[in-house]
């Protein structure tokens, strides 16, 4: 397994708690990709598949359309394994985000209203 530049997360999807890690195997010039699910086990003590390889997580995309426990059929994406198409899991993140950073949304606001009133500007002005 590779140990320059690795990164790691963990995910959950579909009941299964997931271990992702990708890494540069500069011997072999490619990203091997890492996943392992531990279930429903939440302390990530008993895997029960794991497999190691540089195929872009293909290997996982077929595990969770063909897992009887998960069949998830639906489009697989990083924004997909991260959780971030899981309304909770977006709703923890917002609610993270705005008590670490208290003003970082309305700050946002203002500059996309601030955007739209100098894009109307312009559209004037031609």
């Amino acid at each position: 397994m590779p140990n320059e530049a690795e990164r790691s997360l963990t995910t959950y999807i579909r009941g299964h708690y997931f271990y992702l890690k990708l890494g540069w195997y500069s011997l072999r010039q490619v990203i091997i990709y890492h996943w392992a699910d531990y279930g429903p086990d939440l302390k990530f003590t008993q895997i029960i598949v794991t497999q190691t390889e540089s195929d872009q997580l293909s290997s996982l995309r077929k595990y969770l359309k063909t897992n009887p426990n998960i069949h998830y059929d639906g489009t697989l994406s990083m924004p997909f394994y991260l959780g971030l198409t899981t309304k909770e899991n977006v709703e923890w993140l917002h609610d993270y985000i705005s008590e670490t950073y208290s003003n970082l949304f309305e700050e946002a606001q203002e500059l996309y209203k601030a955007k739209l009133s100098c894009d109307k500007l312009l559209k004037v002005a031609k």
